[in-house]
């Protein structure tokens, strides 16, 4: 699992300190770093060739519209996340089981 975020660096800083989520992931992107944001296609792309990802292999999960769009266009399986997404069912489209 990677993380692809428009996060500030203080924003960042702070919440991957206060989170251990975030040591669980293989790998960031962060805008902040990079000089793009989403939903600029680099930063997709830099996504996709720093960690050698197919994007049909990979399920991208954003809560901006925008965001979304831009992802598949680069051919990302995508889900856009709402308050009232369900999303085990949506990750069920994908055969994606959580238990």
């Amino acid at each position: 699992m990677y993380i692809l975020s428009n996060f500030i660096r203080e924003t960042f800083q702070f919440v991957s300190n206060k989170y251990e989520f975030f040591s669980l992931f293989d790998g960031k992107i962060l805008s902040f770093q990079e000089g793009c944001i989403k939903p600029e296609k680099k930063i997709y792309k830099i996504l996709l060739s720093r960690f050698q990802l197919s994007p049909k292999n990979c399920l991208f999960l954003d809560d901006t519209e925008s965001c979304v769009v831009a992802a598949k266009k680069l051919g990302i399986r995508s889900i856009l996340i709402k308050e009232n997404t369900n999303l085990k069912k949506q990750l069920k489209k994908f055969n994606i089981k959580l238990s």
